[in-house]
Order: C-alpha cells, then sequence, then structure tokens
C-alpha cells in the first residue's frame, strides 16, 4: 500500500514538472548597453513623390478614354486615348498623293533619260534638258514633302495616346470618354507612389549637421526609418530661419508611404553623448505603450520605456532599465509580466 502510494506521489510531481517546462519559453537576450548616441531634434517633415505629371491632349478631338482614379498604371500604359479617326483618313489621303507623286517622278525621269540621249546628237537644245531637269528635280521634291507630311501625321497619331513614363497610380481625372477636347488640356494626374521623398525644412543653425549624404531617422508612428539627404535647398527662408532639406526614404518592403503623409525626422544637433540603448527587435509596440522585457532568475519582467535617438540598430531609452541587464530580442512577442523563460544564449 505504502508502494503503491509512493509511486503516486512520484508520478504527480513529474507531471507538475512537466507542466512546469511546458509553461517555460524560450528567448534570446542581449545586454543593454551603454552607448555613445548622438543627440537629435524632430523637425517635421511631408511625404512627396518624385515624379508626378499633369497629363494633358496631344491633339484635338474626342475622348475615347480615360483611367478612373485610383487605377494603378505601369510605365508606357496609356492613361487616355483620342479618337484618331480623322487623322487615319488624312494619312491615307497623303499616301495617295504618295503615289501619285512617284507616278510623276518616274515620268519626269523617263522623259529626261530620253532627251538625255537626243542632246548627245544635239537633236535637242540644252535649253529643253535644263527644263525637264527642273521638273524632275519638283517631282522629287514633292514626293519628299509628302512623306514628310505623313510622318507628321504618324506623329500625331501617336500622340492620341498620353502615357506617363514611370509606374504610378491616377490621381486625378479631368475629362470623361465622349468628351472633345483641344491639344493642352489637362486630361488626368498621375503620381508615382514608389520613389518617394521626404521635405523637411530645418532651422538654419543645423546647415552643418545636415550636409547632403548625411543619414538620419524618420520616424512615422513611432517607428524609425533610415533615410539619407539627396539634397538641400540651402536658401533661408527669411521669416522661419529654415532651409529644406530633401531625403530619399530606403526600400522598406510591403512599407506604404501615403504621399502627403507628416513624419518627423531626426536632425542631429550636437556630439554624440553616453546614453543607455537596447537592439530595435527588443522593443514591443503596443496600443498602450512600448516596453521591453528584462530577465531576472529566469522571469521576465515587463519594462515600460520611451524612446530616444538611435545607433543604426539600437536606440536609445528611457525607463527602469540598466546597462548590462539582460533583455529580450526573441520572443518577447509571447511573454507577460513573470513569465518562465529559458535562456538558449546566455548575454
Amino acid at each position: 500500500m505504502k508502494r503503491n502510494l509512493l509511486i503516486i506521489v512520484l508520478l504527480s510531481l513529474s507531471q507538475m514538472t512537466l507542466a512546469a517546462r511546458d509553461n517555460t519559453k524560450t528567448v534570446e537576450t542581449v545586454a543593454a548597453a551603454a552607448r555613445l548616441i548622438e543627440e537629435t531634434i524632430a523637425v517635421p517633415g511631408t511625404v512627396h513623390t518624385r515624379n508626378e505629371v499633369q497629363l494633358t491632349a496631344g491633339v484635338n478631338g474626342r475622348l475615347l478614354m480615360v483611367h478612373e482614379p485610383g487605377t494603378v498604371i505601369k510605365q508606357g500604359e496609356p492613361v487616355a486615348r483620342i479618337d484618331d479617326s480623322t487623322l487615319q483618313l488624312q494619312k491615307r489621303e497623303q499616301q495617295a498623293l504618295l503615289k501619285r507623286a512617284d507616278v510623276e517622278l518616274r515620268r519626269q525621269q523617263l522623259e529626261f533619260d530620253r532627251l538625255k540621249k537626243l542632246s548627245d546628237s544635239k537633236a535637242v537644245s540644252e535649253f529643253q534638258l535644263d527644263n525637264v531637269r527642273a521638273l524632275r528635280d519638283l517631282a522629287k521634291t514633292e514626293q519628299d514633302i509628302i512623306k514628310v507630311r505623313v510622318e507628321q501625321i504618324d506623329e500625331q497619331i501617336k500622340r492620341t495616346y498620353s502615357q506617363a513614363d514611370f509606374n504610378g497610380i491616377v490621381t486625378e481625372r479631368m475629362h470623361r470618354a465622349g468628351e472633345d477636347v483641344a491639344r493642352g488640356q489637362i486630361l488626368a494626374r498621375v503620381t508615382d507612389t514608389e520613389t518617394l521623398e521626404v521635405r523637411a525644412f530645418v532651422p538654419l543653425k543645423y546647415l552643418e549637421n545636415s550636409m547632403q549624404g548625411t543619414e538620419l531617422d524618420v520616424i512615422l508612428n513611432n517607428q524609425r526609418h533610415r533615410g539619407k539627404i539627396r539634397t538641400q535647398i540651402p536658401a533661408g527662408d527669411v521669416r522661419s530661419q529654415t532651409f529644406e532639406a530633401r531625403i530619399d526614404l530606403n526600400k522598406t518592403g510591403e512599407k506604404i508611404w501615403p504621399v502627403g503623409q507628416l513624419v518627423s525626422v531626426a536632425i542631429p544637433v550636437n556630439n554624440k553623448t553616453e546614453r543607455i540603448a537596447v537592439p530595435r527587435d527588443a522593443l514591443i509596440l503596443r496600443n498602450d505603450g512600448i516596453y521591453v522585457f528584462v530577465i531576472e532568475n529566469e522571469l521576465a519582467r515587463r519594462v515600460t520605456v520611451s524612446l530616444g535617438d538611435s545607433d543604426q540598430d539600437w536606440i536609445a531609452v528611457n525607463g527602469n532599465i540598466s546597462a548590462g541587464d539582460t533583455v529580450v530580442t526573441r520572443g518577447a512577442e509571447t511573454l507577460n509580466d513573470g513569465d518562465s523563460v529559458r535562456v538558449i544564449n546566455p548575454a
């Protein structure tokens, strides 16, 4: 009886141990560190497209098609098309005239060749030969003129298609199919949503810290993205004492930056100072705030932090955290405060 009771107790303890192990979560960690990070200030910026065009009618005519707003357009794909029936008729007319000019040129060439043979035997005068030569040259000139007219009509036919030279999206439509339009009228607006830049107005006193080629952070919805100053316009505004900097955005995968979106740009203001920093992978972004998990005695402790400036993959944080604290970089998404953890790479 006692033996059976001992076996039951051992089995219970074993099951409790297995259950405890099942609740233990595996994480990867790294030590928080004091790093030299450059102090910055946030200035407002706006997302702009580098390519935007207002497509106009290339010829007079009736619209056959205009894509509606929101349509995605590939490079070279027509956005609007004008009826080319009249131009096609004009081209056929000129082609018929060209055939007649060819016939006339051949006739004048044969006449010239015949009189040329007769002139060798003094049967015709030089005056008659010069007249025929002139008529032949005029026929050749008329032929060339008609060929140019056909080329001009072909060029006008090409202009019945309005297209963009980049991938984009139709953002505005001014006319619809069936309307008569004149050359130069705006038909639609196409915006490139892939090639973007941020335009920020930086205080003039930080001009030397924001030179062309400087890499800095662009902040959107508490997330930081790297950008590089492509160009600056050092013509300061007298009232605001700012200059414009244009910043290229790095590729961010599937991240969509709406044109017109307001962002913040971190502009360096002085030399680097030592701050407590953690890797970006350690940050947990939630609606109730930003926090990290610190491991103490194999237990997870949730620490709420506020973000500071960054240095590549490390970012300064303010909160109840010190240099050397073990913070979770992998597996923190499923952790709760007080969870038991198993570290697979002790910091």
